[in-house]
Formats: structure tokens, C-alpha cells, sequence
């Protein structure tokens, strides 16, 4: 790439980020910018059916400069429901990565006013939902660029789940004292904390919980949840009762990754029905 020194130069430093948004396409009339360059962005379709491509063309123009150069990185991060299927870039000494949904095209990257420098990434939708994300350059004056665009097409979750296996089995006899209980469920649960969904787990103590058979105390106990089995382990403070009847239940209240409660029946004329076990400790 080559600078003649007779050229007007702006010198562009800092990092700029751009999150997912508007891939910029050919316009007739530039779009406004804040700064002495901008960002544009367009997504192509604006809307889409869950498992076909879409692309985000991003681009970095001067305003009043004849040339910018700027030696920053530009970051793409694309969220997780997009898998990155290529990426191109419209300079040829410019070496652009990908790393998982991250792309990362270095500097030094220079462009004009009526030659941008232009990003092209094409990637497949695999979740639906509507998405706006903004692209933004935080070095000098500010300048964003948002790109809104829509996923359809996915089947809504309207199965509820139920408990498949357990462990113990339901009138098992002779078992240790120091097992735990385990149930196996018929898909994907909600498990996940607040921090991590927004909404808390539905597998914890409450909703998953061992006793005496007979009573209705529960005892106290560790539970947690495998996400790669969809099994949930109930591990007690300290051994059960030698020769003791105990009694596990999963409550209703456990839901799956889409809402929909747990019904180990699956007979909607009567409701929503638990899923309880009895087994005996052995003497």
C-alpha cells in the first residue's frame, strides 16, 4: 500500500470495535457521520430464516480528508446465535482472522472517500430473535453505526419435560448409604443462574428434593445439574439412615430451557403431575 507523500493524511489511531450491525452497501448519499471518517453498516437480508446465511458488509470512509489511514484493529464480534461462514476484506495486504464468532482485521488499513475500506462477513443463522447491534469508533469523536435484522422460522418448544430414569430406581432396596439420587430428564432443563439467562435455575433444592418416606421435611443435600446428560444429581450432607424408606420428588416447578414445566404424565386433562421414587437404605 502506498502513501504519496504529496496526499492529505489523517491519521486514525485507538482501537475501534464493531459489534454486529448494518453492513454498509453502496449509497447514493452517504450516510451522516460524527467524526472525520465514519462507520457504516448494513445486514443483508434484514430478515431471515433460522439456518440460511446472512451477511454484514461493514465500511470505513473518509468525510473531508482525501485520504485516512487508520492503524487500529477492527473488531467484529458476532453473537452466538451466528457461526461465522466467511470473511473478506477489500485490501489485499490486509490479513483479516477469525476466532469463533470474533473477527479481527488489523491496521494499518487506509481508505478515501469514495474508496472505502469494506468487511464482508457471511454467516448462517441458528437461532431466532430480532438483533441490533452497533458499530462504534471511540478515538477522537465518536461515530456508531447500528444494523438491525431478524431471524424466523424456529418451532416453538411447547413439549413438557419429564423425568426418563432415576437413581436409585423407584423400589430399589439394599442401597448404600452414601448414594446419591440422580434423575435423567427427557431434554434440555433450565439450570443456568441469573447471571447467566437472566431468570434463576429451575433445578436447585427446591425443586428437586429427598426425605423420609412419610414426612415431608427434606433433608439436606447438594443438587446440581449436568447439561451434557440433562441429569440432575441430588448429593446428600451426610449418609442416609441404615434400613430407612426415603422418598425422592421433582417437582413441577422444574422447567425446561423454554419455559415449559415439567409433567411426568404428559396427560394435560389432569395437570401438571410430579415425578416421585421411593427406595430403602439397606440395614
Amino acid at each position: 500500500m502506498v502513501v504519496a507523500a504529496a496526499v492529505a493524511l489523517l491519521l486514525v489511531g485507538g482501537a475501534m470495535l464493531f459489534g454486529m450491525g448494518k453492513p454498509a452497501q453502496a449509497q447514493e448519499t452517504p450516510p451522516p457521520c460524527s467524526t472525520n471518517f465514519c462507520l457504516d453498516k448494513v445486514a443483508t437480508p434484514s430478515t431471515v430464516n433460522v439456518g440460511e446465511q446472512i451477511t454484514f458488509t461493514i465500511t470505513q470512509r473518509c468525510v473531508s480528508s482525501p485520504l485516512c489511514l487508520d492503524t487500529s484493529s477492527l473488531v467484529d464480534q458476532l453473537p452466538s446465535g451466528l457461526a461465522v461462514d466467511s470473511v473478506e476484506d477489500s485490501d489485499p495486504d490486509i490479513q483479516c482472522t477469525t476466532s469463533g464468532n470474533t473477527v479481527t482485521c488489523p491496521g494499518i488499513r487506509d481508505f478515501t472517500p469514495t474508496a472505502p475500506f469494506t468487511l464482508t462477513i457471511v454467516a448462517t443463522t441458528t437461532e431466532c430473535g430480532s438483533f441490533t447491534n452497533t458499530a462504534s469508533n471511540f478515538t477522537g469523536t465518536p461515530s456508531t453505526a447500528e444494523a438491525s435484522f431478524t431471524v424466523v422460522g424456529c418451532v416453538s418448544d411447547t413439549q413438557a419435560p419429564r423425568v426418563n430414569n432415576t437413581s436409585p430406581a423407584n423400589g430399589a432396596m439394599l442401597i448404600a448409604p452414601g448414594a446419591n439420587v440422580t434423575a435423567t430428564f427427557s431434554e434440555a432443563m433450565d439450570a443456568s443462574p441469573t447471571a447467566t439467562d437472566g431468570d434463576p435455575s429451575t433445578i436447585t433444592g427446591t425443586t428437586f428434593k429427598l426425605m423420609k418416606a412419610g414426612t415431608t421435611i427434606p433433608i439436606g443435600a447438594v443438587v446440581s445439574y449436568n447439561a451434557t446428560t440433562n441429569k440432575a444429581k441430588l448429593d446428600p450432607n451426610a449418609n442416609l439412615q441404615l434400613g430407612t424408606k426415603y422418598k425422592a420428588v421433582v417437582t413441577t416447578g422444574a422447567q425446561d430451557v423454554a419455559g415449559n414445566r415439567l409433567d411426568q404424565d404428559q396427560d394435560p386433562s389432569n395437570g401438571l403431575q410430579k415425578k416421585s421414587w421411593t427406595f430403602t437404605i439397606r440395614n
